[in-house]
């Protein structure tokens, strides 16, 4: 797992979730919603809200104009799953080096 220092949050607003929770840059699909995402990483739509900068505006809107968002990943089922997705991600993209966007 790759480990980011606070300077590479910068914009970001972490007081809203615990120090040892991970977080991993998620590629949106489709017409998800934060309230999807919630539901789907176990976190509140708040929390995606400040994690990402998204104005409560949002609020039920599909993501179209985000392409990633930071999510909390806090479950280990949910860690392992993030894992073989970037897994697979680098090995279709015929690269050696797999370069994980989980941090804690």
């Amino acid at each position: 797992m790759m480990s980011k220092t606070s300077s590479s949050f910068s914009g970001m607003d972490l007081s809203s979730i615990q120090r040892d929770v991970e977080l991993m840059k998620y590629r949106l699909e489709g017409t998800e919603t934060l309230e999807g995402l919630a539901l789907k990483f176990g976190c509140k739509v708040e929390e995606l809200r400040r994690l990402n900068g998204i104005p409560s505006i949002a609020t039920g809107c599909p993501l179209a104009a985000y392409k990633n968002l930071w999510v909390p990943l806090r479950s280990p089922e949910l860690k392992e799953e993030a894992k073989k997705k970037e897994e697979a991600a680098a090995r279709e993209a015929g690269g050696d080096q797999i370069d994980l966007e989980i941090t804690n």
